[in-house]
């Protein structure tokens, strides 16, 4: 159940992350004219020729972008993420030619980290940035279970989960709520 759960709160994350930006509570390094998830093919071998980037930002006028990866993991490696990240940011077409770039990486921990220019990292505790997540209002019926993802300045994100089994879900926000989880 554990890998489901964390699958199921892989894609919680990001849409957390996603809100928090276009309400403004992530400060970003420009003013976004669009904000939403980016993937498609590329030409190359069937199966191994898609992409995703879980969330990009875009300035029209001033011609930047910004790539975020959002992973609900500990330990995440900084540098292997933003390779792969840039990687991805490649089959972006938008202004390709004439853009400034930035990365933001979101996780729960990193085991390494990055200080490079254009690089944002918002990870637990240590980390160069918070974000401070916690469980709320958790229920159950017969379609799964329903919480809240809050972080500590109040903002709220309705989360629905139908993965897992519910006794085994509310254990873990249970636990969750208690102990604050600091993302």
């Amino acid at each position: 159940y554990s890998r489901d759960f964390n699958a199921f709160m892989g894609r919680a994350f990001e849409e957390f992350c996603l809100r928090l930006m276009h309400e403004g509570k992530i400060l970003l390094p420009f003013k976004h004219d669009a904000l939403g998830r980016e993937w498609g093919v590329f030409k190359g071998e069937k199966g191994k020729n898609t992409y995703e980037i879980d969330i990009i930002a875009l300035n029209n006028s001033e011609k930047k972008i910004l790539f975020c990866e959002c992973k609900w993991k500990d330990g995440a490696d900084a540098v292997k993420i933003l390779a792969d990240l840039r990687k991805n940011a490649k089959y972006v077409t938008w202004n390709r030619e004439n853009r400034t770039e930035f990365y933001a990486l979101f996780a729960k921990s990193f085991s390494r980290k990055i200080k490079e220019k254009n690089v944002l990292l918002y990870g637990i505790n240590k980390d160069n940035r918070k974000l401070h997540l916690a469980a709320r209002n958790i229920s159950t019926d017969s379609h799964g279970i329903y919480f809240q993802m809050q972080n500590g300045k109040a903002i709220t994100v309705p989360c629905h989960c139908k993965l897992l089994g519910r006794h085994n879900v509310n254990n873990i926000l249970a636990a969750s709520t208690e102990r604050k989880i600091v993302v």
